[in-house]
């Protein structure tokens, strides 16, 4: 039986309870301070470790009992965790560590948790890491509606991503999308990706209404 778009929308659209996932086995914390910020596997863990206590001095500490990967103590600022988290997962790459490098984006990625600092950015990390640390990240998601000039029916685009795209190659997907990177506001990023990936004018893109976030 073939299912519409809608329903398959509406079938992905459902939330796991956060609080479970922090207290599974199958997550370890990954904390700024006593601050959480991201969740990484379980399974992803030891060579992320291997890596780290082949730095000098090793960025990361690792707590088995708690389940918990810190920040050390040297790793006391915005600039210096993202440098060593830079030569950390240069490292990484070249290792082959995690699959995921393969598809490195040199593109930085803020983590949110750090009080002290004046926007609240710890750290930043490349791209292509982000999923392997779950950490939250950001993005501006674009859905093009046409409606119907004479029964008032409404339609939306559809589009289909590029086959040379390094994620979800071929997929379905939303007009335009695209994450929110190092120092871009929302509306910059609205303007680059409209322009990028649909050649949408900036003066059009401009006009972009915003109906919620999530």
């Amino acid at each position: 039986m073939k299912s519409s778009l809608l329903e398959i929308v509406q079938w992905c659209n459902c939330i796991t309870d956060f609080g479970a996932i922090v207290d599974c086995p199958s997550y370890w914390q990954l904390l700024v301070g006593t601050q959480l910020v991201g969740l990484i596997r379980t399974g992803e863990v030891s060579s992320l470790r291997t890596a780290s206590d082949g730095q000098s001095p090793p960025p990361l500490e690792f707590k088995d009992c708690e389940r918990q990967v810190t920040f050390a103590a040297w790793c006391d600022s915005r600039a210096k965790r993202t440098d060593a988290m830079a030569k950390l997962l240069a490292q990484m790459r070249h290792e082959e560590s995690w699959a995921s490098l393969a598809k490195w984006r040199d593109e930085l990625y803020p983590i949110y948790g750090d009080p002290s600092d004046p926007k609240g950015i710890a750290v930043f990390i490349e791209r292509a890491s982000a999923a392997n640390f779950g950490v939250r990240t950001f993005g501006v998601h674009i859905n093009g509606i046409v409606r119907n000039a004479e029964t008032g029916e409404l339609s939306m685009w559809i589009a289909r991503r590029s086959a040379t795209k390094s994620m979800w190659p071929g997929y379905l997907d939303q007009v335009v999308a695209g994450g929110m990177g190092n120092g871009i506001g929302l509306t910059e990023t609205v303007v680059k990706e409209c322009y990028e990936e649909g050649g949408i004018p900036a003066e059009l893109a401009r006009t972009a209404t915003c109906a919620g976030t999530i």
